[in-house]
């Protein structure tokens, strides 16, 4: 008899269970919400994202003091099977939320001051999610602050050769919030999301062109700054060099280098190779110089619009020639005398020499 009552029970209970998982799924209040994202009513889309928001907001959340980013996990956590809807429908809506910011004229009512607030709630929505997919949209909102600088500084490598590129763009803004991540990449619990030699080396380049050539000299300083926090280099116990512009788009360098005494070597042909030459700053990716032979690496190619031809002569006793040459219409060194620097692996050297012409 007992037995009976108790498959009765369970029978209910998984009954009852299916019937309210089929209710669930026949009144899921998501799908409707998200297909109002591509509206292109800007109100209509603000609306559409504070009821998903709602979705996530229990009493302890609303009692946050700023609740999207953990209404927006526990969104996730509590819509399971419309988690990855839910993720890729944010990033597309940050995408239309920046067009519809950065493209609009001052005088476009559509963006004030409400959808400002909008807008940054958006962002931390999708920063909330670290997800690498969100990197294009963060990418599109970098100029909003600290949500999306951090996030994307906290991605690592996929987010460094999408913020290395903006420091080329015409705004200075976007430069800035750039250099802001590329920094915030250098903090200690970053920093082991950029692990492989190569992009440590992409980000040490990076930081010296903008603290050789930003416009703002306090850029310049957060940018050195940055770069001093990175993990120490092996110095060159010796670097004797001599630097040459006889025109304006042209420059070579002769140089001795000596490894120092903690030095583990270099392998030209396995690592990445940093060239400063005044405000040019050249990274040689790793693998790309060859060895001849004669146990000499070459390189020829174009670095940042330059052409480099770049010789590496082993000459015993851990001392290398380096030699260097490069042209370009547009290159220009700065005035004499420029700091010149060169970094080989985890290797370098640096001298302030004048410019010669001979």
């Amino acid at each position: 008899m007992k037995i009976s009552v108790i498959r009765r029970l369970l029978y209910f209970g998984l009954f009852l269970a299916i019937a309210i998982g089929k209710s669930r799924g026949q009144s899921d209040p998501i799908p409707p919400l998200l297909s109002q994202f591509s509206s292109t009513d800007p109100a209509t889309r603000e609306a559409a994202f504070y009821d998903l928001i709602d979705l996530g907001i229990t009493p302890q959340i609303g009692n946050l003091p700023y609740v999207i980013p953990t209404a927006t996990i526990n969104l996730i956590t509590t819509y399971p099977t419309d988690a990855e809807q839910i993720k890729i429908s944010l990033f597309g809506l940050l995408a239309t939320e920046n067009t519809t910011v950065w493209s609009s004229d001052s005088s476009d009512p559509t963006v004030d001051e409400d959808f400002g607030n909008y807008y940054a709630d958006v962002v931390g929505a999708v920063s909330a999610l670290r997800d690498t997919r969100s990197i294009p949209s963060l990418i599109g909102a970098i100029k909003t602050g600290n949500m999306a600088i951090g996030t994307l500084a906290a991605f690592g490598v996929p987010a460094l050769d999408p913020v290395i590129a903006l420091l080329s763009n015409s705004d200075e803004l976007t430069r800035d919030a750039a250099t802001f991540v590329l920094i915030g990449m250098t903090n200690p619990q970053n920093f082991n999301n950029i692990g492989d030699a190569m992009s440590q080396a992409k980000l040490r380049a990076a930081l010296t062109l903008v603290s050789a050539t930003a416009s703002d000299p306090y850029m310049q300083v957060q940018a050195s700054q940055g770069y001093s926090t990175l993990p120490a280099l092996t110095t060159f116990s010796a670097f004797a060099v001599k630097f040459e512009s006889c025109w304006t788009g042209s420059f070579q360098l002769n140089s001795q280098i000596t490894l120092g005494s903690n030095s583990n070597g270099i392998n030209p042909a396995a690592e990445p190779v940093i060239i400063r030459a005044g405000t040019f700053v050249g990274l040689i990716p790793a693998g790309s110089f060859t060895q001849r032979k004669n146990g000499t690496f070459t390189f020829e190619g174009i670095i940042n619009s330059v052409s480099l031809q770049a010789r590496i002569l082993p000459l015993g006793n851990n001392t290398y020639g380096f030699t260097v040459e490069g042209t370009s219409l547009t290159l220009g060194v700065g005035p004499s005398p420029v700091t010149l620097s060169v970094i080989i692996g985890d290797d370098s050297g640096s001298a302030f020499v004048p410019v010669g012409c001979s």
